[in-house]
């Protein structure tokens, strides 16, 4: 094992999550003065955290070393063993419900719901590669989209009442990064992605923009 360490997310209660880097180590729980190394999958020799929420559950990946094979996601849950989430897949993040999103390893994105599975977060058009990057409460995903060269990102905003739906007004390069319980999205603007923004990104939805590569923000109603 590493003897670097990194720390990820704290949650409200001041737990903290964290592993020892992108290629070796294990994921980690640092809560009320105790120290945790949560320790990979079956076949597996290192794992990295993604994130931690207010009950002190962790999602992250679970590696061996072999590049050859696939990562796979997992969640740890305090005083259980891991549990797989996708087999072929990575965590980003999840939710206060356990719920967990994440991208397989063809690129699709997935979401999570504990005692109920995973289901596949739809392309949108051209943009076949999905990657999630953060949930809110009510299960509502945010990310970004791609063409199948990389291109061309656009954000997304995945719910359950109205399924996929593209984050517009942008030519490209444009990135949703968080989402709270409000259904307000951030996200970042490359200076490509402002030729031609319109005064609302979203219909009957005003956004706000900072500055080139600095937030805007979607109140989605």
């Amino acid at each position: 094992m590493g003897s670097s360490y990194r720390a990820i997310g704290i949650n409200a209660s001041g737990t903290i999550a964290g592993d020892g880097g992108d290629s070796f180590g294990q994921a980690w729980r640092f809560e009320n003065g105790t120290f945790e190394f949560l320790g990979t999958l079956a076949g597996g020799v290192r794992s990295t955290a993604a994130a931690i929420n207010d009950q002190g559950e962790i999602v992250g990946t679970s590696r061996t070393l072999s590049i050859m094979d696939p990562p796979q996601s997992f969640r740890s849950v305090p005083g259980q063993a891991l549990e797989l989430v996708l087999s072929s897949s990575q965590a980003s993040f999840l939710n206060n419900a356990g719920q967990v999103a994440g991208w397989t390893s063809s690129l699709a994105g997935f979401l999570w719901t504990p005692g109920a599975g995973f289901e596949v977060l739809p392309a949108l058009g051209q943009h076949v590669y999905v990657y999630p990057s953060s949930i809110n409460s009510a299960g509502d995903v945010v990310g970004i989209a791609t063409h199948a060269n990389g291109n061309a990102s656009i954000p997304f905003l995945f719910t359950d009442d109205a399924g996929m739906q593209a984050i517009t007004g942008f030519t490209s390069n444009a990135s949703a990064v968080a989402v709270n319980d409000h259904r307000t999205v951030v996200g970042n603007l490359s200076a490509g992605a402002r030729a031609g923004l319109p005064t609302r990104a979203w219909p009957q939805r005003k956004t706000t923009q900072v500055s080139d590569r600095t937030p805007v923000s979607w109140p989605v109603r």
